[in-house]
């Protein structure tokens, strides 16, 4: 698992929808990734910071944006665990300028929680 890997999130409790998450990041020592989630665009209130056309992905069918606010550190098991029993759903990869797109999106975002900009030079 690297950096650009995509997934579908857990379902949501409340309705079952599920999130695309995407790996942002290489691993750190402890074999962790610097996740964010991609969520609809449905207000101008909603960052800003890196904007998903339709089509960019193919799990992508309406204008999106990347959910800073709700990054998560996860570790490789998870992931492996979650994708290998159907938890996780694997989608494509991202391409390396979407990816960029999103990295430098990070670095401006106001949602990213400070404690995450430690994992910029992973990127």
């Amino acid at each position: 698992m690297s950096k650009k890997t995509s997934f579908l999130d857990e379902p949501l409790p409340d309705n079952g929808k599920r999130h695309l998450r995407i790996i942002i990041t290489d691993s750190n020592d402890d074999n962790e990734f610097l996740t964010v989630p991609v969520d609809t665009l449905r207000s101008r209130f909603q960052d800003k910071s890196c904007l998903i056309q339709p089509n960019e992905h193919n799990f992508i069918k309406e204008q999106s944006f990347v959910n800073y606010k709700y990054a998560r550190v996860l570790n490789f098991a998870t992931v492996f665990n979650g994708l290998q029993k159907g938890i996780l759903i694997k989608k494509e990869d991202i391409s390396t300028e979407l990816l960029k797109r999103i990295q430098n999106g990070a670095k401006v975002s106001k949602q990213l929680d400070i404690k995450f900009q430690e994992w910029f030079n992973l990127f």
